[in-house]
């Protein structure tokens, strides 16, 4: 989780109060990614250029939970692509009509290029401001 930690340090921790970021760094703890992982709660996909550069992990069965890619690879279709992996699996798997995602603020507009649309005003729960965005795919 070192590359989620770097790029929300990065370019989202400036958002947060400190109840915030502390709140985040909980979440993407180890221990904590790992217990989902073993409860079969979230999946995970990485994309790698020698190291990790980008990851998305889901909450089945429809809401993305983490989207980072490192800076050095930003605007170059690697969310897209990520994304494009998460949204094909939870469809064929789960058979889902849409998915939805709690963007950050810095976020939003990569979203909405992605065909995510906002469904909330800005809210703030344990200090982490996002907006609820969905993606309506039809039912499979």
């Amino acid at each position: 989780m070192e590359l989620v930690w770097n790029v929300f340090l990065e370019f989202e921790a400036i958002e947060y109060p400190k109840q915030g970021v502390e709140e985040f760094k909980r979440y993407i703890m180890e221990d904590n990614i790992l217990q989902m992982l073993d409860k079969k709660e979230i999946v995970i996909w990485g994309c790698f250029d020698r190291e990790l550069v980008g990851m998305i992990a889901g909450r089945i069965p429809d809401h993305i939970t983490l989207l980072f890619v490192d800076k050095r690879y930003h605007r170059q279709g690697i969310a897209k692509q990520l994304f494009q992996i998460m949204k094909d699996d939870f469809i064929n798997t789960y058979h889902i009509d849409k998915i939805t995602v709690n963007s950050s603020l810095y976020a939003k507009e990569v979203y909405k290029r992605l065909g995510f649309y906002e469904v909330q005003e800005v809210q703030v729960v344990n200090g982490i401001p996002f907006i609820s965005m969905q993606m309506d795919v039809g039912k499979v």
